[in-house]
């Protein structure tokens, strides 16, 4: 933003207002309110109407939208699924994908490459990898990214629609065959192994559905099949669109540094002996660690966390009532001009920095924080430093003159246009 502009008083700002007919939105921006909402618990801050509105048909009643008891229960289950142990279990089934990603690129030659095609194939692959112990297939892959899409195509341009609680089935007309198409695909490959599974009464698979199948809840109850599909959806929707954004910003980012690049590569190489990435190597890995939380910063791929408040509240100076949405901006919480040094550059050495550890405590939200912290945040941490750390060993980044996006915000923030760079083999 230009010094002095309307838009730069938004990244000194505490907090702020605005209505549309029948309902209020605040804005918290300042440390001490944010951690208040974000640490209130679930049932003090319910996800509102507006993100369920947008999501309730890809997504069901799936942990990212629901709230109360039924996401109470479902947070405990898919905390049984997704503990460190399944995500060591899952690593090799990452490094495969990955390692097909570098064979698709190897083979590209010199030309412009789409990363943001790229990234959105890997990302893909490996969740579905992880989840199913099987590679997304060529058709698979191709139906899910043409639908989701249009999918989110159809929710920019149906928004003023979400916020004004217009009828579902608006809704259902516009965005229902996107939807039906993805979790189709998701539903019939967890067919298959669920009914396996109820028949023989066991699973001989080490992934991220067998822990799903096998999580009880407090009752002894497991997922169904139409639960199992929402809960895949979220984490197709958390880890593949947003891991591939943030990825195929970071790339863009380091195709204008080399000298991040050469950091990457000199630890990547020390670390690993020349062999490959290996799961006791990502910890190690802090040149790309911190590129990926740097980029996370400035492109948080979920700009804004909506709340309803449940009972009223003083916000600073402001009464907050029942109904009113209260709202995080992580976009603007990360640019806070007098929090973050040179809040609109990219510097990942901030994170190394002692002097601003208190800054990142308290003004770095990308996955959120509390209750509902992103469940899969350990696993877009393993993701990322591996794809970042093996593309950047394996190649020179190189930027394209006429490739300079801008963020716009759909259900994420995303570029304007695919993400175009060159590839140097080493």
């Amino acid at each position: 933003p230009e010094s002095g502009s309307g838009l730069a008083n938004s990244y000194r700002m505490k907090s702020g207002t605005f209505r549309i007919p029948g309902k209020r939105y605040f804005i918290v921006n300042d440390a001490p309110e944010v951690k208040k909402v974000l640490s209130a618990g679930a049932q003090v801050y319910p996800k509102g109407p507006v993100l369920q509105r947008m999501l309730r048909l890809l997504l069901g009643d799936g942990i990212f939208i629901s709230n109360g008891p039924v996401w109470k229960r479902q947070r405990d289950m898919m905390e049984q699924a997704l503990t460190l142990s399944h995500i060591r279990l899952v690593f090799p089934m990452m490094q495969s994908a990955v390692d097909l990603l570098l064979s698709r690129l190897e083979n590209q030659g010199s030309k412009a490459l789409n990363i943001s095609e790229e990234m959105a194939f890997v990302t893909a692959d490996i969740i579905f990898r992880t989840i199913f112990t099987k590679p997304l297939t060529a058709a698979e892959s191709a139906l899910i990214f043409r639908s989701f899409a249009r999918y989110q195509k159809r929710v920019a341009r149906l928004s003023p629609l979400f916020f004004i609680g217009a009828r579902p089935e608006w809704f259902r007309w516009l965005l229902g065959d996107s939807a039906a198409a993805i979790r189709g695909v998701i539903r019939e490959n967890t067919r298959v192994r669920l009914e396996t599974y109820r028949t023989s009464g066991a699973d001989d698979h080490d992934d991220i559905l067998n822990g799903m199948m096998t999580a009880v809840d407090d009752k002894g109850r497991q997922f169904d099949l139409e639960e199992l599909t929402d809960q895949i959806a979220v984490l197709f929707l958390a880890g593949h669109e947003t891991s591939a954004t943030t990825l195929s910003w970071a790339f863009y980012i380091l195709g204008q540094c080399p000298h991040l690049q050469r950091a990457i590569l000199a630890e990547t190489q020390a670390v690993t002996e020349g062999g490959p990435v290996e799961y006791a190597h990502i910890r190690k890995l802090k040149a790309a660690a911190d590129v990926f939380r740097e980029t996370l910063r400035l492109y948080p791929p979920v700009g804004g966390f909506v709340r309803e408040a449940t009972c009223p509240v003083q916000v600073r100076d402001k009464q907050i009532q029942p109904s009113d949405a209260v709202v995080v901006l992580p976009w603007l919480l990360h640019r806070r001009e007098d929090k973050w040094p040179d809040a609109h550059e990219f510097h990942p050495e901030r994170f190394g920095c002692p002097k601003q550890q208190d800054t990142i405590r308290n003004y770095y939200y990308p996955f959120s924080a509390g209750e509902r912290v992103c469940i899969g945040a350990s696993f877009a941490n393993q993701e990322a430093i591996l794809i970042i750390a093996s593309v950047i060993r394996r190649f020179e980044i190189l930027p394209v003159t006429d490739c300079q996006p801008q963020p716009i915000g759909h259900i994420t923030i995303k570029p304007d246009q695919n993400i175009r760079l060159q590839l140097k083999p080493r």
